[in-house]
């Protein structure tokens, strides 16, 4: 696990992730789900990938990551 993520913080165990590593997951799961959405026979030509649907999958990425995580600062130290 990277140290970007901690597991046992002082508000109750709830896992915290940081802006720059969710920003980073988000993009890779933006990046991951065109990639699956263009190669598939049965969506390639449903969706336009256009600023509107990256939006879309950026906000399925943070309600999902939400009830996961709390979002820290950088310098939030975890303890």
């Amino acid at each position: 696990m990277d140290n970007l993520v901690n597991l046992s913080n002082a508000d109750g165990g709830v896992p915290t992730m940081t802006m720059d590593e969710f920003e980073r997951r988000a993009n890779e799961y933006v990046h991951i789900a065109i990639r699956n959405l263009r190669s598939s026979d049965v969506t390639r030509d449903q969706y336009k990938v256009n600023d509107s649907l990256k939006a879309d999958l950026w906000g399925s990425f943070h309600r999902i990551m939400s009830r996961h995580y709390a979002l820290i600062e950088p310098d939030t130290q975890a303890s």
